[in-house]
């Protein structure tokens, strides 16, 4: 069927798009980290921007997918909104770890600071 190829054509399009626009984007911030960052904390900065820059996506779709699916697709088990719920269950639970390790270390630089810096 010539709709359904043309279709197929126009998706993947958009997600060669995607995957081209996304390698950059994490190219570049691993080339910003190494540059603004003392190579001390450089893989801790990459890995909090992986963390965020994955587990935000999985978050605000899960959120964005289940409240605009109204109808339940396949059986009571095994549907779209669950499917989007369990999506956005993995991003909070991606998101707390990360917002914990941010959290406590600008906590411990404040502190780490103050330390350094008394009168």
């Amino acid at each position: 069927n010539i709709g359904e190829t043309a279709k197929l054509i126009y998706f993947l399009s958009f997600e060669g798009f995607k995957a081209f626009f996304s390698s950059f984007v994490s190219y570049g911030c691993t080339r910003l980290t190494k540059h603004y960052n003392p190579p001390d904390i450089q893989t801790t900065a990459q890995g909090l921007y992986n963390g965020m820059y994955n587990a935000v996506g999985a978050f605000i779709s899960g959120i964005v997918g289940y409240k605009t699916i109204i109808d339940d697709v396949g059986s009571n088990k095994l549907s779209l909104r669950i499917f989007f719920a369990v999506c956005a269950s993995f991003g909070i639970a991606g998101l707390i770890p990360i917002s914990y390790l941010i959290f406590t270390k600008s906590k411990f630089e404040r502190s780490r600071y103050i330390r350094n810096n008394k009168p």
